[in-house]
């Protein structure tokens, strides 16, 4: 699947108590639609917290590609080792007696401050390896938008007994919207937890996601 360029469009802050949806936006999610068994909260939260966590790291990337934001976090692990090794011993040892303490049970927080230096380093030499095994640039893989959509057409066809299926046209004029039942239960999932994407997007998204959706349960 493409990536979706609406994550970019509108600047959304997100903090960690911002991931999950309200006991009452649940509730407006799951009686969107009509189906012979109750849509299931639990997936639709999933949903939720998987898209919403994938948007907020998205907008905390460079916004150039799988290549850009590599690069960068090498520089920020090679950045922390090179502070560390850096700091000064009574530092570490500060820090290390600290750690000992909150953990009395595990690794010696001393030791743990000696082992981190090092594997920043691999860390960082690992991620250089992968940005150079991408010889051509790739399209970013939007996770949140499938993690999403996965879980709802999961939820859709539990609920149903169904397949979800996916219909922009109305008396055989197209109309610019997802009109089937697994279309309007997303609609209303995203008018909570995203509501600056339009309706013409979110089809885009679903088409997407159900042609890749059955091609994968052809091959398998």
């Amino acid at each position: 699947m493409e990536p979706a360029t609406f994550g970019r469009e509108t600047e959304l802050e997100l903090h960690d108590d911002e991931f999950e949806l309200s006991p009452a936006a649940v509730e407006r999610i799951v009686t969107s639609i009509d189906t012979p068994k109750p849509i299931k909260a639990t997936w639709c939260e999933m949903a939720a917290i998987g898209y919403r966590t994938e948007l907020d790291a998205l907008m905390r990337s460079t916004g150039r590609g799988t290549r850009a934001d590599l690069r960068k976090l090498k520089a920020t692990m090679s950045s922390a080792a090179d502070l560390l090794a850096g700091t000064r011993l009574q530092v570490s040892l500060t820090v290390g007696v600290h750690a000992s303490l909150r953990n009395p049970q595990g690794v010696s927080g001393i030791r743990r401050v000696r082992q981190l230096t090092t594997e920043l380093r691999w860390f960082a030499g690992a991620i250089a390896d992968a940005e150079q095994a991408l010889r051509r640039p790739v399209a970013d893989f939007d996770v949140g938008m499938t993690i999403a959509l996965t879980l709802l057409a999961d939820a859709f066809e539990a609920a149903t007994g169904k397949p979800p299926t996916h219909s922009t046209h109305k008396d055989g004029e197209y109309v610019g919207r997802p009109l089937s039942l697994f279309g309007q239960l997303v609609v209303a999932f995203f008018r909570e937890v995203h509501p600056a994407l339009t309706e013409t997007q979110i089809s885009t998204a679903i088409r997407k996601h159900l042609d890749g959706r059955r091609r994968d349960r052809a091959v398998s």
